[in-house]
């Protein structure tokens, strides 16, 4: 009923009065009836890929209604085209500088990213319709966030139109996410969700807030679409348009919530208060699409199009319950249909319009910017500003940003600390592909037409594939270097892909720290988590990286160092980051000073483990060493800080032989006869071996061939018997004659006997075709018995030198009518020893 009291009478003199002569018009919000509870979310993971944006059909195509065409007689300023600025020389103060841009490395959009960019410190977060990237390094490097798993699913899910921003003063990063539209539900809701502080927003850790549009007295089957969001010193604004299920533009809406309920995840009371009340002709009117002004103190201003030549201007000190309006009249503008073709043919500006997409204030003015289709004297779509100063709320200036060969669009604004104003927008034309420019209002172009801008992209290489470009960018002050700004921007390239921008004028070139890393001894490869303002991260020894001030990193160095010979085990990080024995060292803010970290390595001991005589036994020790690793199969190594004590455990047998000794080399050669040793690693390296008995196999083997005697066949030699120390071995030699003697030759060499090279040739002596084949230490005589087969047994004694050795093996026979010598020979053997040892 009130509503309908205080309207009633205004509708009157908006008819009676011209749209300059106005007067002020009050609106009460309406309060305590909109209360929502906060829920609490932290991020389990980084998803591989976001959701999906959905399309049309399942979102309509969005009604926006026309504004109502106004006439007058205010002057245009005569102005000269924009363009893109001169090339500077080095250092030159009014050149305008990029400190960041990066293109993230996330999915592209199919027609329009319409991303927006917030810093928190040296946290940096865009968003970009389905999707959200946080970056720790200041926007160097990026991590992929998805929202539809990060936050409960409602309605039709994450669907586009996200906005994200900064709250200083209650140290808020504050993220709108707008859902799709679902018959499930009957709606489609809007979620405000804050991380506090700058850890939180690295961990994503966020308390979040759902309304729908039921909540502010809107039917069900309605949804919010086409949001933005600014703070002032004590609440944050928000607005949306309502739409039916059809995509009929039915209301707008404005509400406001406090910053210190919002910081401490209170349950939110909301002022609200809409374009078309139900029941009444209008409320805050005009045809909605309502656009902040970023920078409010303690007054925010929002504006909409009354008509073609009025702006509705509203205000709303922090410490009234009522907001005001007043009409103004602008510099009239044409509606039409945006007009201009890039280069692959596709008219890029086909879906803009003359919605407001930017607005700032500033202590003594504050003002909005739009996109207005092309017009006599505007070839191309162009900006215009409307600007209003904060005494009387009156225009003084009506300003276009334009261009003869390009299209101008889809404007953002924001201002420094000192009042300068930053501005990013889309350019593009019949010669020139679609790209984000910036410019900057301030001392040294002081207006917003003939304005000097710089392309994001140095190159631009392609435009959009289809005939739109989003609806909106972001521009917000940088808080932590208050002279310079950050915004979102876009590049066409695959689709389209979301931009990051930090940029301000050479004047106010930020201060960077150093970071320099280092070690002893140098060449140490360290890990630095950070990406640097260079695109550099990890480094070897000695490095430096160069980061935005207050930038937070993290270092870690690796357990243990090689270099040549050498090898080296982390002791400590030093500098002025701290000091600490963790290997890993984080700084969470380098504030205003470069860093010098070192990393401190002692010489290492090394443990060497072997096995005799054979690899492989299986060692136990009762120290981890510095990488974690203990017991191994031999041979191995171990690498300790010193001073370190480490006992070994040897198994008591290893491939079928007992466990004899350690052997010990720790500056002194010592053996050691229990199978457990301890050994001190203090200033040597020390070598130790597990020596275990190892089992022999004895062997023999016949070689060379006997000569024929009178029987026509030669000797034959053979062996039985174990030949192994300590046993009987049994040497026999068949087809002798009986009665004949016989010598037995042992020796222990196959290859010289008495000064002559072995095997002999017999010739010489008389007896051609026989040859000796074995050295001779050992002769034994005996008779052939009457089978013609002699045997010779010998036990070998049981000394384990002997085992491993080998001895020669030979028969010589009588047969006196076989030669001059009147002797033949047998084949030989070989005995080798086995055994136990």
């Amino acid at each position: 009923m009130q509503r309908v009291l205080l309207l009633a009478p205004l509708a009157l003199v908006a008819v009676s009065l011209s749209a300059q002569q106005r007067p002020t018009v009050v609106v009460p919000f309406a309060t305590g009836t909109t209360s929502v509870p906060a829920e609490r979310h932290r991020w389990q993971g980084f998803d591989a890929a976001p959701v999906p944006r959905l399309f049309l059909p399942e979102i309509p195509e969005h009604e926006r209604l026309p504004v109502p065409i106004g006439h007058n007689d205010l002057p245009q300023p005569p102005d000269l085209p924009s363009r893109a600025a001169a090339a500077s020389g080095p250092g030159a103060p009014d050149t305008i500088r990029f400190w960041n841009r990066s293109t993230l490395p996330m999915p592209a959009s199919a027609c329009c990213p319409e991303p927006t960019a917030t810093l928190s410190r040296d946290t940096a977060f865009v968003t970009a319709n389905t999707w959200g990237a946080v970056s720790v390094d200041a926007g160097s490097s990026w991590t992929f966030v998805n929202p539809g798993t990060l936050f409960p699913a409602i309605d039709a899910g994450v669907c586009c139109d996200q906005r994200v921003l900064r709250d200083p003063r209650n140290d808020l990063t504050i993220w709108f996410i707008q859902y799709g539209r679902s018959s499930l539900t009957g709606r489609g809701s809007v979620r405000v969700a804050v991380a506090v502080g700058r850890d939180d927003l690295r961990d994503q850790i966020w308390f979040s807030w759902v309304f729908d549009p039921q909540m502010f007295n809107q039917p069900s089957s309605r949804w919010f679409d086409f949001p933005d969001v600014a703070v002032t010193n004590t609440f944050l604004y928000l607005t949306s348009n309502v739409f039916d299920f059809s995509g009929n533009n039915t209301n707008s809406v404005v509400w406001r919530v406090p910053l210190t309920d919002l910081a401490q995840g209170n349950r939110l009371t909301a002022q609200w208060a809409t374009r078309q009340a139900p029941g009444s002709s209008s409320f805050l009117g005009s045809s909605g699409s309502y656009r902040f002004t970023q920078g409010a103190g303690g007054t925010m201003y929002w504006g909409g199009h009354e008509d073609t030549a009025t702006l509705r201007i509203y205000r709303m000190p922090d410490n009234s319950n009522t907001a005001s309006f007043d009409d103004r009249s602008i510099p009239s503008w044409v509606q039409a249909t945006p007009m201009a073709l890039a280069p692959n043919g596709i008219n890029w500006v086909a879906n803009a319009d003359p919605r407001i997409q930017g607005g700032y204030a500033k202590p003594s003015e504050y003002g909005f910017l739009w996109t207005c289709p092309q017009q006599t004297g505007r070839p191309f779509p162009f900006v215009r500003v409307a600007r209003f100063r904060v005494s009387d709320h009156t225009l003084f200036a009506a300003q276009d940003t334009y261009n003869n060969d390009v299209a101008v669009a889809y404007p953002a604004i924001a201002t420094n600390v000192r009042g300068d104003r930053g501005v990013t927008m889309a350019v593009g034309g019949p010669d020139t592909h679609v790209h984000n420019v910036v410019y900057l209002v301030d001392q040294f172009d002081p207006q917003h037409h003939n304005q000097r801008w710089r392309a994001v992209i140095d190159v631009p290489d392609s435009s959009p594939s289809m005939p739109r470009w989003g609806d909106y960018f972001s521009v917000e002050r940088n808080h932590t270097e208050p002279f310079t700004f950050v915004c979102s921007a876009a590049d066409p390239q695959g689709g389209a892909q979301a931009q990051y921008v930090w940029f301000s004028r050479e004047l106010d070139q930020p201060a960077f720290n150093t970071l320099s890393v280092g070690s002893v001894p140098s060449g140490v490869a360290v890990t630095l988590a950070e990406t640097d303002l260079d695109g550099q991260k990890d480094g070897v020894t000695t490095f430096t990286r160069r980061f935005a001030q207050y930038q937070g990193y993290t270092l870690t160095a690796p357990l243990v160092h090689q270099s040549g010979s050498e090898v080296w085990t982390f002791d400590h990080w030093s500098g002025n980051g701290g000091n600490t024995t963790n290997r890993t060292v984080e700084v969470a803010d380098m504030g205003t000073t470069s860093h010098a970290m070192s990393a401190f390595y002692d010489v290492a001991r090394k443990l060497s483990v072997g096995s005799a005589p054979t690899d492989g036994a299986t060692i136990i020790l009762t120290v981890a060493d510095v990488n974690g690793q203990r017991n191994g199969a031999t041979p191995f190594q171990r690498v300790y800080r010193p001073p370190q004590s480490v006992t070994l455990f040897a198994p008591t047998s290893y491939n079928g032989g007992a466990f004899k000794w350690w052997r010990v080399d720790d500056g002194a050669l010592r053996f050691v006869f229990t199978n457990d040793v301890t050994v001190q690693l203090s200033s040597l390296n020390v070598q130790v071996q597990a020596e275990f008995e190892e089992r022999v196999s004895g062997s023999t083997r016949s070689f060379g061939s006997g000569c024929n005697g009178s029987t026509g066949q030669s000797p034959l030699h053979d062996v039985s018997g174990t030949p192994e120390v300590g046993m009987r071995v049994v040497y026999s030699c068949a087809r002798l004659i009986p009665g004949s003697r016989v010598w037995f030759m042992l020796g222990v060499s196959d290859r010289q006997f008495a000064g002559l090279p072995l095997p002999f040739e017999m010739s010489p002596v008389g007896a051609p075709g026989c040859v000796t084949y074995c050295s001779q230490e050992l002769v034994l005589g005996a008779t052939a018995p009457a089978a013609g087969r002699l045997q010779l047994p010998l036990d070998f004694p049981n000394d384990v030198a002997l085992v491993g050795a080998s001895v020669f093996t030979q028969f010589f026979a009588q047969d006196t009518v076989a030669n001059r010598l009147g002797l033949v020979t047998s084949n030989a053997y070989e005995t080798t020893l086995g055994g136990v040892r």
